[in-house]
């Protein structure tokens, strides 16, 4: 208290008093910001769920630990429209495929659609049990599978970034930097005896053109791709880049299998893209 008394005396002093104003209203907006995110954690986690509702689709998760927390968080300040857009083209008896399922936000919500069918694909054990729970607290009824989906076939370390805040979203096939690393089976979509999907949404954390390559005819009957394209970043988090490829190459392949495609939403270290045919 007394730093802050000190710093508000000098500041008054050097820069004035509507100065002073002004940065003692910021501090307290960012304090009380992170007094509310913080009882907003306390009473998700007492309740134990939170329920997410997009488009009149609803879904209940657990919320056991920070990890859901920022998860959830996370999608309803990032990510909600894009759901609203794929709730608005799928149509009856599709098949999605949601690659990267994490803890099962899409899977669950889609899910939820009647007449909707889901395969959801998580290789990260930790993701994979959550997602489990969270199908089982909605009643719910889909396939997961373990495989990470690339170009190849075989085996490959996946791991989980570190400095990832909290999130399980920074799980992905293993780098120098990852602190826990389990081995996985990699495959290649093309080669899988699925359900072929109408709808693919890919989320990958940089590995998405290999993704692409490795399931390029099955893309050949699909009507939309949501892709979510993680750029290079001064962050733990891992890119496109990383993998050997860039935005406007991934790009260019998915028009090659005979899409349009537009970008409809940039972040700062992420942009999303629509394909359609």
């Amino acid at each position: 208290m007394a730093s802050l008394v000190s710093r508000a005396v000098t500041v008054a002093r050097e820069e004035g008093y509507l100065s002073l104003a002004k940065k003692t209203l910021n501090y307290l907006s960012g304090s009380s910001r992170k007094f509310r995110q913080k009882a907003r954690y306390e009473l998700w986690k007492v309740s134990g769920t939170h329920t997410v509702s997009v488009g009149g689709i609803q879904a209940k998760f657990h919320v056991n630990d920070k990890a859901d927390y920022n998860a959830i968080t996370f999608f309803e300040d990032n990510e909600k429209e894009m759901v609203r857009d794929v709730l608005d083209e799928i149509s009856k008896d599709n098949t999605v495929w949601d690659v990267g399922a994490n803890f099962g936000l899409y899977t669950c919500l889609l899910q939820t659609v009647p007449s909707i069918d889901v395969v959801a694909f998580e290789p990260f054990p930790e993701n994979r049990r959550r997602l489990e729970k969270n199908l089982e607290l909605n009643g719910l009824d889909c396939k997961v599978t373990d495989f990470a989906l690339s170009n190849t076939d075989g085996e490959v370390e996946f791991g989980f970034a570190s400095g990832a805040d909290g999130s399980l979203g920074g799980t992905r096939i293993a780098t120098h930097n990852d602190e826990e690393v389990v081995s996985v089976e990699m495959c290649r979509g093309d080669d899988l005896n699925l359900p072929q999907p109408s709808v693919v949404k890919i989320d990958v954390e940089g590995a998405e053109h290999d993704v692409i390559n490795g399931m390029s005819e099955t893309l050949e009957n699909c009507r939309l791709l949501y892709c979510e394209i993680h750029h290079a970043d001064e962050g733990t988090g891992s890119s496109i880049q990383d993998y050997g490829s860039t935005l406007e190459e991934l790009m260019d392949t998915v028009e090659s299998l005979g899409f349009t495609t537009e970008k409809i939403e940039e972040r700062k270290n992420q942009t999303l893209i629509k394909a359609s045919r």
